[in-house]
């Protein structure tokens, strides 16, 4: 591709352009008459908004936002996934002063590109929250098993985006796990070894995971503290990062997508909770990591 080329995703199809030019005049008219629509819905609610949302103009600007992963620009409007965390909320005040979850995106997106150039890191902090649209609005403004819910979610998006398997498989490892990052000062010795066996002694693959990670630290209103986990966790890499079996794999042999071909399911927590039982086990025992072992735990799992 050429350097100067860069390719506009919109719903369904990909615009690559030569040169500068500008992406408003490539963007489909379907795209901007979704973002209309929700303008529209915006104002029917105008007077019973909870208190996570954000004026229409604001609302509107984020989803018009351009967001750029390598060669590749998107406006979050374009992404159902992401368009939808306007909807609801980033989490408790006290911990996401910012209050919308598209926001939050928007901030910590904006703090992976000041530490880091690497668009892995950049699509990870773009999509490490996308399961927070799918956790139960009855308990908001928590949202108990984002993590795991956001996984097969990841999967479809890096997809549609014609992006490759390594970044899939890196943004499903931080949308499962950048909790688990944040929340290093509590792990036990066991806890600590599980963790860092998901990197299988890649250390330029944790230091972009927990890089991430801090962009999400970070992307809050109000937040200027350093990101305590990170050199927390680094100090313990050499000691707790064991090699691993040579069979050994933290990387299912079947997804999120062959569940739910196979077993009828739909992204949801159920889902999530057989996917983080499926990698628990592979971590444990990396020699059951085949899809036809894995399916069938799967299925246990489900029909009891």
């Amino acid at each position: 591709m050429p350097h100067d080329s860069t390719r506009y995703f919109h719903p369904g199809k990909t615009i690559e352009v030569d040169g500068t030019e500008s992406l408003r005049r490539h963007r489909s008219v379907a795209s901007t008459a979704k973002i209309e629509r929700w303008a529209a819905g915006f104002r029917s609610i105008a007077q019973k908004k909870p208190w996570w949302r954000l004026s229409e103009d604001e609302e509107t600007d984020l989803l018009n936002k351009e967001f750029e992963v390598g060669d590749v620009k998107f406006r979050a409007g374009d992404i159902k996934d992401l368009a939808d965390q306007v909807e609801v909320p980033a989490g408790p005040r006290e911990h996401h002063p910012e209050l919308n979850q598209l926001l939050h995106t928007s901030l910590v997106y904006d703090r992976a590109r000041e530490l880091s150039d690497d668009p892995m890191v950049i699509l990870a902090a773009i999509l490490h929250d996308l399961g927070k649209t799918e956790t139960n609005r009855d308990e908001f403004p928590s949202q108990h098993r984002h993590e795991s819910l956001g996984v097969p979610m990841v999967e479809r998006v890096v997809r549609d985006l014609g992006l490759g398997k390594d970044y899939e498989d890196f943004a499903k490892l931080v949308a499962e796990y950048h909790l688990t990052c944040h929340r290093a000062a509590d792990l036990t010795p066991k806890a600590l070894r599980r963790f860092f066996a998901r990197f299988k002694q890649d250390r330029e693959k944790f230091e972009s995971f927990v890089t991430t990670c801090e962009a999400d630290h970070l992307g809050r209103h109000g937040v200027r503290e350093p990101y305590a986990s990170k050199e927390l966790l680094q100090s313990k890499w050499d000691e707790f990062s064991v090699p691993l079996p040579p069979t050994a794999s933290s990387t299912l042999a079947i997804g999120g997508r062959e569940l739910m071909q196979e077993l009828g399911l739909k992204p949801g927590p159920q889902l999530g909770q057989i996917l983080t039982h499926l990698r628990d086990l592979v971590l444990e025992h990396p020699e059951l990591n085949t899809p036809e072992h894995l399916m069938g735990v799967a299925k246990n799992k489900l029909y009891g």
